[in-house]
């Protein structure tokens, strides 16, 4: 049982202290209880500030918006509009999907195999990891395949196997550029200009879900930034508050902001709490681009460290996109077995995969080498246990 976290770190009641790379599956980005983020809370509580607001308009949601428009926005020529959507991620999915069909008028959302948007109705609907699931919404909707970076197959071929007619009668395309539940697989990026080039041909609006890429794990504060993409709909949240506080936002192009007033309504669409953290969060780690160099830095280091683990780590198919990384294993029960191993020796990582044969790796994006190094570590002891013979049953 977990009683305290600082940075990277968790120590459970024992005192025992455990390396976290899972991290709330990527609620924490910046890690565990960062001072300067809690003395801005605390700092808010004491002077008693608004802590539930409705939509009403307060001081921190003034700052936070501001903030984000500043910091986040502006260095980058985006020009979105910014919709409180709920606690969680799913309720700014499915706020993007309700909005995209009022826009367009019509009703299916193409989604992509291996893709995970959140357990509420809609979200289910076009997340391809829960399909085996009774789902009423999803009639209407269409899976397709997902092109990874990684894959052999010929570029051209796959831009030219894409089922353009499909495009016609959708609503919305929903993709993750990197699908972490999914495996951490990294979307092609000619593949996504090509998915652009289509939505924009046929008046369907892109929505990227940058709800646990985004934020930094992927190297930059958007995953999409370095793809040469604009999607029309970004969805935030998980570390969009800097400390695991309930926030989630839609992303919205001026000319798609079409909700009547009343129309999008709802009791906690954002905690002020989450106001004061986000702009602390943006303030320290987003003014310049010291974190986004260090967490290329750190990639690069811990993909060499993975790929030189001996004795047979450098055999496991290997997958990342900034500091979140896939280890991928011939069958469920030996990441399982690695996972648990990894546990019991003070290490936290998480399994995904269409399969949950893939270890799945996000360190604090704040991690020292020495961390890093840790984890490679306890993670070689741990797969140094384990089978790895993929002819066996």
């Amino acid at each position: 049982m977990f009683q305290s976290g600082k940075g990277g770190w968790l120590k459970d009641v024992n005192g025992k202290n455990y390396l976290d790379c899972f991290l709330g599956s990527g609620a924490l980005n910046y890690g565990h209880n960062d001072a300067e983020l809690i003395k801005s809370l605390q700092e808010y509580i004491s002077s008693d500030g608004v802590v539930q607001g409705l939509d009403m308009a307060t001081t921190s949601k003034q700052k936070f918006l501001k903030d984000f428009h500043e910091i986040i926005l502006v260095p980058r020529q985006l020009e979105y509009r910014v919709q409180l959507a709920g606690p969680g991620g799913a309720n700014a999915v499915e706020a993007a999907i309700r909005l995209a069909r009022k826009i367009t008028g019509r009703t299916r959302v193409i989604y992509f195999e291996n893709s995970y948007h959140g357990m509420t109705e809609g979200a289910r609907s076009v997340s391809d990891m829960i399909k085996d699931q009774v789902n009423s919404c999803r009639s209407d909707n269409l899976c397709l395949p997902f092109r990874c970076e990684s894959e052999s197959e010929d570029r051209g071929s796959r831009l030219s196997n894409m089922p353009e007619h499909e495009f016609e009668s959708a609503a919305a395309v929903i993709i993750e550029t990197v699908q972490i539940e999914g495996g951490v697989r990294v979307a092609d990026k000619e593949w996504l200009q090509e998915i652009q080039r289509l939505c924009n041909l046929y008046g369907v609006l892109l929505i990227i879900d940058d709800i646990q890429a985004g934020i930094g794990r992927s190297g930059s504060f958007f995953s999409f930034e370095s793809s040469g993409i604009c999607p029309d709909l970004v969805i935030l949240s998980k570390s969009l508050s800097g400390l695991g506080l309930p926030l989630s936002i839609v992303l919205i192009k001026p000319q798609y902001d079409v909700w009547d007033a009343c129309e999008y309504t709802g009791t906690f669409r954002g905690l002020n709490y989450a106001f004061v953290t986000a702009s602390a969060a943006m303030d320290k780690f987003w003014r310049d681009g010291e974190l986004e160099n260090a967490v290329n830095v750190g990639s690069v280091f811990l993909f060499g460290a993975l790929k030189n683990m001996q004795p047979v780590a450098y055999t496991l198919p290997i997958r990342r996109k900034g500091l979140v990384f896939g280890l991928e294993f011939p069958r469920q029960e030996q990441a399982v077995c690695v996972q648990q191993k990894a546990f019991s020796d003070g290490l936290l990582v998480g399994i995904c995969g269409k399969n949950k044969n893939v270890i799945k790796i996000m360190p604090s994006l704040l991690s020292s080498s020495g961390e890093l190094t840790h984890a490679v570590e306890t993670l070689r002891n741990a797969i140094g246990s384990v089978s790895l013979n993929r002819a066996s049953n």
